[in-house]
């Protein structure tokens, strides 16, 4: 079947169908929204071993997070494709009154600290549990310091009881993994850092080989469309933002920019008439696109079926990010380089007509 070229026809409102498509995506990531993984807002993680699979695991968290009061709480469940045994995952954000004393323990460890401003900020802590202040100031701080680790280790504890009375099937070990509030604000700067570092350099190198104003800005505003598709796909299936997507979204930049450096060579570097040389870009480009989709398809079913998260979750964004790739590509981009080309051809007839 022969593809018809989209550009001899009116592509001009072809924009329109970006504007709309990426006042959804903003709609999108107003609500629902993005939702951050553990490694990103911290928290605990608890892997249960379990030789049977859970029937119910949607009941199982809902009747859990009741149980436990914890609204935060995620639970997976994973299969191991080389046993019989399960693995079943169980997320969550401690209590805010929590997290705000265990902000406050952290002067308490600084020894630089004036002893005063500790013990003021133990009696606190230690008010707050109705125990006796000790008249020693360093013990009173160990004691606060104590109170939260002890509050910290009732919660997971009561999280394993409650889920093996919950389960009621045989479990036949479990591990956990706490991930810091400190540890993360870190890991999510650098993360934005090289999100930022690598869409500048990416802009210089588009502008050093172009030497074009237009059709460099072309390219960034579809990589910067590309993004947000993925991130409201995101946003729409609810796979969190983490240390695995958000790499995924830099790999994205790299996937979109490809097809629209292509594209713009095509009609910038080579001869022929604009809407052909576009219509023939389009081909090219819907190859590239469509054998990486193809790949990216089977990766996002298989890691889902044997529920290897990171896998799945760079798949997806990947996945997501190369659909809007098409549309920006060949809906934004390419009328834009167009009607460009069109301005230009316009300004030289006049030049040479003076």
């Amino acid at each position: 079947m022969k593809l018809p070229n989209l550009y001899n026809y009116n592509y001009r409102p072809y924009i329109f169908i970006i504007v709309f498509l990426t006042l959804v995506f903003l709609f999108l990531l107003y609500k629902p929204g993005l939702t951050k993984g553990l490694d990103l807002k911290g928290g605990f993680r608890i892997i249960i071993k379990t030789a049977e699979e859970i029937k119910e695991p949607k009941l199982f968290e809902n009747n859990l997070r009741k149980e436990l009061s914890l609204p935060s709480l995620v639970v997976r469940t994973i299969k191991d494709p080389f046993s019989k045994t399960f693995s079943l995952i169980l997320e969550f954000v401690l209590p805010k009154s929590l997290e705000e004393d265990i902000k406050k323990t952290k002067p308490l460890i600084n020894k630089d600290l004036d002893l005063e401003e500790r013990f003021s900020i133990a009696k606190q802590i230690i008010k707050s549990e109705a125990r006796e202040i000790p008249s020693d100031k360093e013990e009173a701080v160990l004691l606060a310091i104590s109170i939260v680790d002890e509050r910290k280790a009732a919660i997971v504890n009561n999280v394993i009881q409650k889920t093996q009375e919950l389960l009621d099937i045989e479990t036949k070990e479990f591990s956990f993994q706490e991930v810091g509030p400190s540890l993360v604000q870190t890991f999510f700067q650098q993360s934005i850092k090289l999100v930022l570092i690598a869409s500048v350099l990416v802009i210089i190198v588009i502008f050093i080989f172009f030497r074009e104003i237009i059709p460099s800005l072309a390219i960034i505003l579809a990589a910067a469309f590309d993004i947000l598709a993925a991130l409201a796909g995101m946003a729409l299936f609810r796979i969190p933002l983490s240390l695995a997507s958000i790499p995924a979204l830099l790999m994205l930049i790299g996937y979109s920019v490809d097809t629209d450096v292509m594209l713009t060579y095509k009609l910038l570097r080579t001869k022929g008439e604009p809407k052909q040389r576009a219509h023939e870009a389009l081909k090219t480009g819907l190859t590239m696109t469509g054998t990486t989709l193809a790949a990216l398809a089977v990766m996002f079913s298989l890691s889902y079926y044997f529920q290897l998260t990171i896998i799945f979750q760079i798949s997806a964004v990947l996945f997501f990010g190369l659909i809007g790739d098409l549309f920006s590509t060949w809906f934004m981009n390419a009328p834009i380089l167009l009607i460009y080309l069109e301005k230009k051809k316009q300004r030289l007839e006049r030049w040479r007509t003076r």
